[in-house]
């Protein structure tokens, strides 16, 4: 078992919601500017 390959697997997916979710929140905050 490959447990730090899981974790990097999921440390990659973690930081890749949390980059989404911060360019949806500069879109919305942008819409709401304009």
């Amino acid at each position: 078992m490959d447990f730090k390959k899981i974790e990097w697997i999921f440390f990659v997916a973690f930081l890749g919601l949390n980059v989404f979710y911060l360019e949806v929140i500069k879109k919305r905050s942008v819409k709401k500017i304009m």
